[in-house]
């Protein structure tokens, strides 16, 4: 958890003015999730798994169910921090959080996920999107195998999670973002809404110390709950 926490407060960004173009149109599908308007399923992108014959997670000692959730969720929000940070034109930060996540992803028996490729900086945030939801790394699909889909799903969550916390610290402005996939990895995961719903609201009146505590305790709240080890009740 430090790892991440250090690079979103002390990193800076050199991009995100202008992915704000984004601004518009991901707070009006925030909007619409949140009013009913639309399902988050809806939101998301069209794209599934190919993920045929990728072995089910096998740590190589025992995992109680506590531990775990909180790897899986380590796992998603560390790839997640950094490849908001590399979207949004940080200093490179990768090093020590890649070797983070091989160590990690060692303990559970699954691939270690890197960052996706950039394809086009006027597409990252979608880009991302499609990177959970196909999960080309196959560590999702991997995770849900082994150990339940509840699993699977709160990696993906944290993973989401962790690039909206780069761009909810550093602009504000931008407006909420990954926010069907928020809930709907969150709803799979069993994470309640209410930790997270700073991560769909309105930020551009606070100051920016303000915001950056804000999510930064709201993260705190969801590591707290993901280390609870609760029973995976999709398995």
């Amino acid at each position: 958890m430090a790892g991440p926490v250090r690079f979103v407060l002390i990193s800076g960004s050199v991009a995100l003015c202008f992915q704000g173009l984004v601004k518009g149109s991901s707070q009006l599908v925030s909007w619409a999730i949140d009013k009913g308007s639309i399902q988050a399923t809806l939101a998301m992108p069209d794209v599934t798994p190919d993920c045929g014959g990728v072995p089910a997670a096998s740590p190589a000692a025992a995992l109680d169910p506590a531990t775990i959730r909180a790897l899986s969720f380590q796992l998603g929000l560390s790839l997640g921090v950094e490849t908001g940070l590399r979207n949004a034109g940080a200093p490179a930060a990768g090093s020590s959080m890649k070797t983070e996540r091989a160590a990690q992803a060692a303990r559970l028996g699954v691939s270690a996920p890197d960052v996706p490729q950039m394809i086009h900086a006027a597409t990252v945030l979608h880009d991302f999107e499609v990177f959970l939801q196909k999960d080309p790394q196959c560590v999702a699909t991997s995770l849900a195998a082994g150990y339940g889909p509840g699993t699977g799903a709160i990696y993906q969550f944290a993973a989401a999670l962790g690039h909206a916390w780069v761009y909810r610290a550093r602009a504000p402005l931008i407006g909420p973002v990954f926010t069907a996939q928020l809930r709907v990895y969150g709803g799979r995961a069993g994470v309640p809404p209410d930790l997270w719903t700073v991560f769909a609201s309105d930020l551009s009146a606070r100051p920016i110390d303000k915001v950056r505590q804000d999510v930064a305790l709201a993260v705190n709240d969801m590591t707290r709950f993901a280390a609870q080890g609760a029973s995976d009740s999709s398995r």
